[in-house]
Parts: C-alpha cells; sequence; structure tokens
C-alpha cells in the first residue's frame, strides 16, 4: 500500500481521513525524515555506508561485476558458518546433561542447585572458607612479586561477605569481571611438549588432582599460580613463565562496572576474588557430596566430555559443516588450530589463523575458505587496516587475537573481505569494529569492490 493510497476515498463509499489525520501523519512521516538524515550525518548509517570513499580501481571493478554475473548464471550461492568454539569452557558440570548410567549424578546435580539457590544456614561467611591464613599466605605471594597490597579490600569488604549471595550471586563482582577473568586465563592451559593441558586446580576444569579438603586444595592452588613455570606456544617461538604472570589488567574501557581505584589493583584483586571463587567451589561440592563419590563421578565426566572436545569440535566441522564455503570460528586454541591442519579438514580448507596470535589467553579468530571455492586461497590478512581505522582517541575493547580480517578471491574472481570478530559480551565493540572495517575498506581503492562477509 503506496503512502498516497492511505489519503484516497475508500472504494466501497465512506469519507476520506479528516484533516487532522492527514496533517499528524505527514508530521510523523517528516520527522522520521529528519531523524533519519540526522543519524546519518551524526555517524549512524553514515558510518556503515561510508562519505569519503575511495576511487575504485577499475581492472577489480570489471573483475567483481564479471564474477557476480557468473556466479548468478550457475546459480551458485555462498555458505557461510560461523561458531564461537569457547576454547576455554573446560567445565564439566557447564550443562546438566543425562547421565542414567549413574544415578549419584541427578543427586549431586540437584543438591548443588538446592545449596546454590537455598543455602540457608550454609551461606556462611567467606573467611570460614578462605581462611584468614589462607588470605595471609596469598597476601604474602602477592606483595613477593611486587604487586599493590590489597588487604583492605579483604578486610572491609570481601571476607565479610556470604559465600553464595555475597559473593557467587553477586551481579557486580561478574560484572567486573573479577573472578571469570583469572579463571578465564588460568583454567586450562595449552603447553609445550604436552598432548594435555596443564589445569587450574578447581572443580570447574579438567584438574584430576585430590581436592578432598580446603588445605590440599590451597595446597595445590597456590604452588600453581606461583611457583609452576609453564611453556607456552606462540607465533613467534616461545616462552615460559608461572600463571600469576599471565594474567592481565581488567580494563575499565572494557568492562565499564570496575572502579579507576579497582582498576588499578585488578591484578591482586582478581587473583583474590579467583582465589575465594574456587575455594567456594570446593567447599560446596564437598558439602552435597562425598569426595570419593563427586572426583570420581567428575574423573568419568572429563574423559568423555572435555578431554574429547577438541576432535569432537572438528568431527562437528567436518561432518556438519564442510560443505561450506567459508567457516569463521571464535575463541579458537592453537591446539585447535594445529589439530585441523592435520586432519581431513585442512585438506579441504585453507585454515588461517592471525598473524599476532594471542598465546596467553588462548583465544583466537580463525577463518576457513574452502579450497575449492577459493583455489588461490587468502591474498592477505589485513587485521592492522581495521584497527588502525578506529576512530582516533576512542577505546575500543579489543583483544590480541580477537579480530582476523583477510581478503580472497573466489573461482569467479569475486573479491572479498572476510572478517572474524569476537565481541565482548556488553557489545561495546560491535559498532567500532564494524565501523573500521568499513571505513579500512572504503579508504583502499583496491579493497572498495569486494565483498564483505
Amino acid at each position: 500500500k503506496t503512502m498516497a493510497s492511505m489519503y484516497r476515498r475508500p472504494r466501497g463509499g465512506g469519507n476520506p481521513l479528516p484533516p487532522s489525520y492527514r496533517n499528524k501523519a505527514l508530521l510523523i512521516i517528516a520527522a522520521i525524515a529528519v531523524y533519519t538524515a540526522f543519524l546519518y550525518h551524526s555517524g549512524g548509517a553514515g558510518q556503515y555506508l561510508g562519505t569519503d570513499t575511495a576511487a575504485p580501481d577499475p581492472n577489480l571493478s570489471a573483475s567483481a561485476l564479471s564474477g557476480m554475473a557468473a556466479m548468478a548464471n550457475s546459480n551458485r550461492k555462498l555458505q557461510v558458518s560461523t561458531w564461537n568454539v569457547a576454547a576455554i569452557n573446560n567445565n564439566p558440570f557447564e550443562y546438566w546433561i543425562t547421565y542414567d548410567e549413574n544415578p549419584a549424578y541427578e543427586t549431586i546435580m540437584s543438591d548443588i542447585e538446592a545449596f546454590l539457590e537455598n543455602p540457608g544456614a550454609q551461606d556462611v561467611p567467606v573467611s570460614q572458607v578462605f581462611t584468614e591464613e589462607m588470605f595471609a599466605e596469598l597476601e604474602k605471594r602477592m606483595d613477593g612479586v611486587g604487586w599493590d597490597n590489597v588487604r583492605s579490600y579483604w578486610d572491609n569488604d570481601f571476607k565479610n561477605r556470604k559465600i553464595i549471595q555475597g559473593f557467587m550471586k553477586d551481579p557486580l563482582l561478574g560484572s567486573k569481571r573479577l573472578a571469570s577473568m583469572p579463571d578465564r586465563i588460568t583454567n586450562t592451559i595449552n603447553v609445550l611438549g604436552s598432548d594435555l593441558p596443564v589445569c587450574r586446580p578447581t572443580v570447574i576444569n579438567m584438574y584430576d588432582g585430590d581436592l578432598s579438603t580446603l588445605p590440599l586444595w590451597w595446597s595445590a592452588w597456590e604452588k600453581f599460580m606461583f611457583d609452576t613455570p609453564l611453556t607456552i606456544q606462540s607465533k613467534d617461538g616461545s616462552f615460559t613463565e608461572p600463571p600469576y604472570k599471565m594474567l592481565q589488567p581488567i580494563k575499565k574501557a572494557k568492562y565499564p562496572d570496575i572502579t579507576e581505584e579497582e582498576e588499578k589493583v585488578s591484578l591482586p584483586l582478581q587473583t583474590m576474588c579467583g582465589a575465594i571463587f574456587d575455594a567456594i567451589l570446593v567447599h560446596m561440592m564437598n558439602t552435597v557430596s562425598s569426595p570419593d563419590v563427586w572426583q570420581s563421578l567428575k574423573k568419568t565426566m572429563v574423559e568423555n566430555l572435555n578431554r574429547q572436545k577438541v576432535p569432537h569440535t572438528l568431527d562437528i566441522l567436518e561432518n556438519v559443516y564442510g560443505s561450506s564455503d567459508i567457516i569463521t570460528l571464535q575463541e579458537v586454541s592453537g591446539s585447535l588450530i594445529e589439530q585441523a591442519r592435520n586432519r581431513p579438514l585442512g585438506q579441504r580448507f585453507w585454515i588461517v589463523a592471525p598473524g599476532s596470535m594471542d598465546a596467553v589467553r588462548d583465544q583466537n579468530s580463525v577463518i576457513l575458505l574452502a579450497k575449492e571455492t577459493f583455489p588461490a586461497g587468502p591474498s592477505a590478512e589485513i587485521t592492522s587496516l581495521v584497527e588502525s581505522s578506529f576512530e582516533p582517541g576512542v577505546t575500543v575493547p579489543v583483544a590480541k587475537g580477537d579480530i582476523l580480517a583477510i581478503t580472497a578471491t573466489d573461482r569467479d574472481g569475486i573479491p572479498f573481505v572476510v572478517a572474524s570478530f569476537h565481541g565482548d559480551t556488553n557489545g561495546l565493540a560491535t559498532k567500532p569494529v564494524l565501523s573500521a572495517i568499513m571505513k579500512g575498506m572504503a579508504s583502499d581503492s583496491s579493497l572498495v569492490t569486494h565483498k564483505l562477509v
């Protein structure tokens, strides 16, 4: 129905719209038009359509047009898949699974839920689980590596919190990433020379040491964090350092809820919160079940679910998404990349990793190009162009390995820019990254005619 037809006399007779209604409708339409123009010129649509576009390369333009025509004539469609494979997630208790072979599983999971939802008298202060003695030992360790002291946070706040309502369920603790960030970095660490990763002593990974008591857990946790040098493979070689050195500051630009004071001491503060978090998990499991039951159950689940995660992920990529022309992956570990290249997937696809991989977080964006569709493979990586196109003076919350942007030409001669991007939870990076990709493409005559995936 056209706008003009709205004001015609109805065919079946009746009265036309009153003038007041017509005026209101016209006013609304005019307002929408003005607002759209405002958004365009203030950085909305204009940022994506581009206002300063380089003159396209005529040869590339001709090739692109010819390729698009050939693609249309053959009815060929581009099949694209994307998957955040969450390399760091090795928690056997992350999901409630069907496990009929062992009735203890259902009991434990139900008791965990009850402990978290209705803890009652079991919601004790943090200091009864992560004790004063444990904090004093941790404080000595952190002082010894030159970090700022965070005793005031312990004395005035954290030790008095209730373990469930005050800590595990505190939404601010989650949005500040004070417990999840150290877990992300140290949960599961792939090391050079070993097929098996090294895991932080905690309930929520593949750690197979004894967690039957808090003292046993604390001794292993402290040794892991501060006394266990691990050799990590990077793109440029390898480096060796203990896990505490792998931790990264929590930036207010990426996680706005963290205060400026907390940002300054985010290394020791997240280490303390990570220790409290793990202590509560160990305490909870030994409260709802006996150590011999839950630890035996965990080992079985880890063997069947987590240790086979990379092979299972690759099986799915090969058998379910293997017909794709382009696959973009996020949060990919270096181990998965290496194994993929040595499997049939590597024979079928060009597997492209960032030139600057993140070996510490071990979470990287990756692109797979079907060799049949892209016989020449990737042409160039343009991630640096994207990053240099960020708005000046604006801090974009992305880390090394989060963005991978490449160029490639398909078999019909169509030039593509393909980007794989892992956005932050709050979506703060989505618009500036997409804007930077569009800006970078618009600024380069050789990229203007490329199709963006």
